[in-house]
């Protein structure tokens, strides 16, 4: 599981506790400047001006910060201009967005429209694919959005139109998932080696003791030994 560098927390106006919040997908934002910028921001009661906070900011140079805890609303866009269908029939439990009531936002340090740094993107991949398992959200690309795709006045993490960053984050997440079937079947291989070895072990070990029975000097033995695992395909 991916781990967070650290726990910045949101100020308490900026996140919202509620039972039972449907995750189905996640938002991608830049925060238009550094990743401190964004972490003091969420840490202030904006008053007036209304909640503001992200789930997860992400440094250029890899560092992430847990702001909201996944579970928690955190305040990220307020939509309006498109929702995609798998968010039809979400009813808020609370004064926000159905966006913000079913999604995870993702902050990532830099600017509109990048370029954003391959170690950053690489860790928002590693948590999205993550998270995605352990909140059970189904991994494909329509569950990347952009913030310019959910809001009109944004242009993050690029304008609308472009699918650059997010092509480049699922190409990490399904490079991860090769890997790891690349990795699970080394593993297989290398547990069906270990069987045949403990196997091959033992066969010697008893042809061994069976030639002593017979009284063969050790030259005979090895011999014999040799012999057998041949024809029996072990060594």
């Amino acid at each position: 599981m991916a781990k967070v560098s650290y726990y910045m927390p949101a100020h308490p106006s900026n996140r919202a506790l509620v039972a039972n919040r449907p995750l189905l997908g996640f938002v991608l934002h830049d925060i238009e400047g550094p990743a401190a910028s964004a972490i003091s921001w969420f840490g202030q009661d904006h008053g007036a001006r209304g909640p503001s906070s992200a789930h997860l900011v992400f440094g250029a140079h890899g560092m992430v910060s847990l702001v909201v805890p996944i579970d928690e609303v955190a305040f990220h866009t307020i939509g309006g201009l498109w929702e995609p269908d798998w968010m039809h029939g979400i009813a808020p439990q609370g004064n926000w967005s159905v966006v913000n009531e079913c999604t995870i936002g993702l902050e990532m340090e830099g600017y509109s429209p990048g370029p954003y740094p391959d170690v950053m993107l690489a860790k928002v991949a590693e948590f999205i694919l993550d998270l995605s398992r352990a909140y059970g959200i189904p991994l494909g690309l329509d569950r990347l959005l952009y913030h310019s795709e959910l809001q009109g006045d944004r242009k993050d993490p690029e304008p609308r139109g472009r699918t650059t960053v997010k092509r480049r984050v699922w190409e990490v997440m399904q490079r991860i998932m090769e890997l790891e079937v690349e990795v699970a079947n080394l593993n297989g291989v290398v547990k069906d080696a270990l069987r045949q070895k403990d196997f091959a072990n033992g066969l010697k070990r008893e042809m061994e003791h069976a030639a002593r029975q017979r009284g063969l000097t050790q030259a005979e033995i090895d011999a014999f030994i040799v012999k057998v695992s041949k024809e029996v395909g072990v060594s």
